[in-house]
């Protein structure tokens, strides 16, 4: 009896510490749990949660139908996400407590006492919790969390079973729970499944050795398969709830291929061991480097301890590592079949996973990595990890000290990744996503498509629309998505008339169409490549103009050109889809953006076309003039919800800090656009307010700083001088060179290097003000020079500046009406961040005079000036005519110069006209008879040229210096003359 109470109060004891350990989990994950929707997978599963929709493949039936019992049940929660997010942190905190129940029941096989099983339970449960990516796995909504759920519970079952098969008693029921289980589990996520090999491995070594016969019983296989049919009956929630067609119905699998292909994951293609996306060293590396964050990443250990928690952090890895080593040798010296279930639970979640999965190695978010870090799938072998570290400490200690209360001290272990974790993990005020979707979604018009690019420019957008109620005026149209038939036949039920697709039955047919290459080699009499019936159809369907194909309607003008893009000029499934919506414009009579998150390569076409309102762009139908809609985007920006942003305590993720770089990205574009038309206070404004944005993580803003300082240097410069221009660049220099060691980020100082060579342009503009205006400040030629070089380098508000000066020098000034009118003419014309060629801009000519003193002449000046007139440039033709009249020696060439600077501005536009003449018979006709021309018209600087050109008329063209306008006004008819215009007689009659 008192045996029966010894081991009854035991249990209640040992259940209690593993209790106390789910109850401290529960605790810190409930503190640090979502507010409210999370980066990647957690607004889909949240929305489809709410609205029992079908999100991406497999699918997670089973997750949805929890999260949406969870939504229902819990009303008294305000928020839907937080209701969605408290299951996973009762999962969460569900594992923690069987974790610890695990280890106290591997750890009494092993033959430990309660007083030591205890502290190692405790410290397994908790070092598993407050592991990086298990913690961040339980306290959003992730189909992780509940999947470990599974995992632990189907072990914990399946150990009850090892528990009475050794005891000799019956567990039969046991081993149906844990097939139940395993089925079941499949419907949240395959990671579940980890625990199959152990358990089979120790099962199999029970049946071989006569402990266990129920594989040869009929009646359990048969009841085995009728369970697990019964567990995988909740996938039919997937056909059933697709026929009813909810908003989120990823694959729809209503009909029998599509619910397979869910199942069997299709649209992500077949994946193969054998083909190795990187070296599997590398790839193990990789997994080494996730497993060393799990009692803090780097940075987390810097941020505590500064320059010492680098080394402190390696320095407790290697101990933890040690550690683990260590406790697998203990359970394996102590109970080999304990050693043998976990270790090949652990090695199928760690070594097997890297195998499979075969993950690329190169940095993330490139083309040789993957997209985000892969930490997640390794979760379950961080928590076996931390087992492992849990024995190994306690074996350790017992060996320094036998006091039983000092065991406990193994809890510094999981205090110390509570510790280093806390700031990373903590989500329970991050609002950026919950922001950016329903900032995205008030960027467009009512009604509007938006095209978004992945997970993180969707997903929230769909939360916002499905559970919040946000913009659900707005069809939200994912690229990748549009390379699925499925996806544009349900774009199509939003809207029958957004693609012509529809009413042409070519929604199946849909797939990417080569324009040139192979089809060249097969053309129609016409000489036109040949194309596949299929092909054609779909290309006419969108397009309306063919080789090359185009748009050319009412909206934009948009040829794709036949080779030079993709794959070989090929048009992806997801451009015609686009390129569909573009030509349906007149019918379904939507706005089309494009969030500012879209890459390049996906708006190559649309580029021309585009104006960025805050976030996104919007496609016009003519060329946008500025790339940015001002006022409709300091509207937006005045409006957009930037909660936290500026919280140094509230931690922000890689997702967070990429998407505050699209706000930044706006911020600089208005910033360009006022620069540009010299209005320095809002561009100011702008500038400002990008810079807050990052306040918060000065770390990050590093990134940022060199396009921010280029702008900032324009600035500058254009209100307070070159000098200063060149401050900013050289303090943005020295701040990146200093991150650049600190972070260890060698680029950082190579792009300062440039910065600082960047900053020795503001002294040769400098110098060209100089040169400039010592040619004659004040006079109109100078005046326009100067501003040329101020356009020149892109100190536009100088160049705003000197117009203004001027109007309030000469208000009458007629070169200053044509100033501005050419000034306009620039601005409109003008990228946004472009510059003038200087090459080609009047100072050239006058730095050329400079520096050739013998073509200091009329004929040279004349001629380089009457060029520039013929192409329009007025102020270009007359700006060094004026100021270099003075470097001309001879009086008379001055003098005609002079006058020339005079007739052009007395009729600026009949001056272009006749110069375009001049240029054009220039070439067609001999220089006699174009200077008779020149002279008919009036012209004497054009007749002067003409007969300057050709030697046998110096004597006639010196005649015209001493009298221009009585030489051209005298000039007899052809064919008659004599004296100076002897010339003219030889013209004919």
């Amino acid at each position: 009896m008192n045996q029966d109470n010894t081991i009854s109060r035991t249990l209640r004891l040992d259940r209690l510490t593993a209790g106390a350990a789910a109850l401290a989990a529960f605790a810190v994950y409930l503190a640090t749990m979502a507010c409210t929707v999370s980066f990647w997978d957690s607004g889909e599963y949240i929305a489809s949660a709410w609205i029992a929709g079908i999100p991406h493949p497999p699918c997670v039936p089973l997750f949805v139908l929890l999260g949406r019992f969870s939504a229902i049940l819990l009303p008294f929660i305000p928020s839907v996400a937080q209701r969605v997010n408290l299951m996973c942190v009762f999962s969460g905190s569900a594992s923690v407590f069987i974790l610890a129940r695990l280890v106290q029941r591997w750890c009494r096989r092993m033959g430990y006492d309660p007083w030591l099983y205890r502290p190692i339970s405790v410290t397994a449960a908790l070092l598993s919790a407050f592991s990086f990516t298990v913690w961040q796995n339980n306290n959003a909504a992730e189909t992780y969390a509940v999947s470990q759920f599974f995992a632990v519970l189907t072990l914990w079952v399946f150990d009850l079973w090892i528990e009475r098969n050794l005891a000799g008693k019956p567990g039969d029921r046991l081993i149906l729970l844990v097939l139940y289980l395993l089925m079941l589990a499949v419907a949240v996520h395959l990671a579940a499944l980890i625990v199959v090999p152990g358990i089979s491995v120790y099962y199999l070594l029970r049946a071989i050795r006569g402990k266990t016969r129920l594989w040869a019983s009929g009646r359990f296989l048969a009841t085995a398969l009728g369970l697990i049919i019964l567990a995988f009956s909740v996938h039919l929630y997937m056909p059933l709830r697709a026929v009813q067609r909810p908003e989120i119905n990823e694959t729809d699998p209503s009909e029998w291929t599509a619910f397979r292909d869910a199942l069997s994951r299709a649209q992500y293609g077949q994946m193969s061991i054998l083909e190795r996306k990187g070296p599997f060293l590398e790839q193990l590396a990789m997994y080494a480097r996730y497993l060393s964050w799990q009692t803090g990443r780097p940075a987390a250990w810097e941020n505590h301890f500064g320059d010492a928690g680098g080394g402190l952090h390696f320095a407790l890895r290697v101990l933890v590592t040690a550690a683990a080593v260590w406790g697998a040798f203990v359970m394996w010296s102590r109970n080999r079949r304990v050693f043998l279930l976990t270790a090949t639970i652990f090695l199928m979640a760690s070594l097997f996973f890297v195998i499979y999965l075969n993950f690329k190695t190169g940095p993330i978010a490139s083309p040789s990595g993957e997209v985000r870090d892969r930490d997640y799938f390794y979760a379950d072998s961080f928590s076996f990890f931390a087992v492992f570290t849990a024995v190994g400490a306690a074996s350790a200690l017992s060996w320094l000290t036998r006091k039983r209360f000092v065991m406990w001290g193994l809890l510094a272990l999981p205090v110390l990744s509570l510790g280093a974790n806390y700031h990373e993990c903590d989500r329970s005020r991050d609002m950026v996503a919950h922001d950016y979707g329903i900032n995205l979604l008030e960027s467009c018009s009512e009604g509007a498509v938006l095209i978004t690019n992945g997970d993180n420019d969707t997903f929230p957008l769909w939360f916002a629309q499905s559970v919040l109620g946000v913009r659900r005026d707005v069809i939200v149209s994912n690229l990748s998505l549009m390379n699925t038939d499925w996806y544009v036949e349900q774009l199509l039920e939003r809207d029958p008339g957004l693609l012509p697709f529809g009413e042409a039955g070519l929604v199946d047919s849909l797939r990417p169409v080569f324009i040139w290459g192979p089809h060249f080699f097969h053309v129609t009499e016409s000489g036109y490549p040949l194309l596949s019936r299929g092909d054609e159809l779909l290309l006419r369907s969108v397009f309306d103009q063919a080789w090359p194909w185009a748009l050319t309607g009412e909206g934009p003008d948009i040829a794709v050109p036949w080779e030079g893009r993709g794959m070989q000029g090929s048009l992806g499934m997801q451009d015609l889809v686009l390129f569909g919506m573009l030509s349906r414009r007149q019918i379904h009579g939507r706005d089309i953006y494009l969030a500012g998150t879209v890459a390049q390569d996906s708006r190559v076409y649309l580029d021309p076309y585009l104006e960025m309102e805050g976030i996104a762009f919007r496609v016009t139908d003519r060329p946008s003039e500025w790339a940015v809609n001002p006022g409709r985007g300091w509207e937006l920006f005045d409006s957009y919800r930037f909660t936290g942003l500026d919280d140094p305590s509230i931690y922000k993720d890689d997702q967070a800090v990429q998407l505050m770089r699209n706000y930044v990205s706006g911020y600089h574009r208005l910033a360009y656009y006022h620069l540009l038309h010299g209005e320095a206070d809002m561009a100011r404004e702008a500038l400002e307010r990008s810079r807050e944005l990052f306040d918060a993580v000065p770390d990050e803003w590093v990134q940022i700083l060199p396009s921010q300082s280029l702008i900032e240097a324009r600035l500058a410069d254009g209100l307070y001088g070159q000098a200063a221009a060149s401050e900013v660049l050289y303090e943005a220099a020295g701040i990146l060179t200093d991150a650049s060691s600190r972070l260890r980020y060698p680029r950082l100082a190579q792009t300062g290097n440039l910065l600082t060579q960047l900053a020795g342009d503001f002294d040769r503009e400098a110098q060209f003000y100089e040169f400039v205006d010592s040619t004659g400040s004040g006079t109109p030629g100078s005046r326009w020079m100067h501003i040329e070089v101020a356009l020149g380098f892109g100190n536009n508000i100088e160049a705003w500046n000197s117009i203004e000066q001027w109007r309030a020098d000469s208000p009458g000034d007629p070169a200053l009406a044509r100033a501005e009118e050419e000034m306009s003419a620039y601005m409109d014309s003008a990228s946004m961040d472009g510059r003038l060629d200087l090459s080609t801009a009047a100072v050239a000519t006058l730095l050329s005079l400079a520096d050739n003193p013998e073509e200091r002449n009329a004929e040279n000046l004349l001629g380089t000036a009457i060029e520039k007139l013929a192409d329009g440039r007025v102020m270009a033709a007359i700006s060094p005519c004026s100021a270099a009249a003075g470097m001309i020696t001879d009086p008379a060439q001055a003098r005609l110069v002079e006058y020339f600077v005079e007739r052009v501005l007395e009729d600026p536009d009949r001056a272009v006209r006749r110069a375009a003449w001049f240029v054009l018979e220039r070439n067609r006709v001999q220089a006699p008879v174009l200077a008779w021309q020149c002279a008919r018209l009036d012209e004497p600087a054009m007749c002067f040229v003409a007969l300057s050109s050709d030697p046998d008329l110096e004597y006639a063209a010196e005649a015209l210096l001493a009298d221009p306008g009585g030489y051209v006004g005298s000039l007899p008819k052809p064919g008659s003359g004599s004296g100076a215009a002897a010339w003219v007689a030889r013209l004919g009659g």
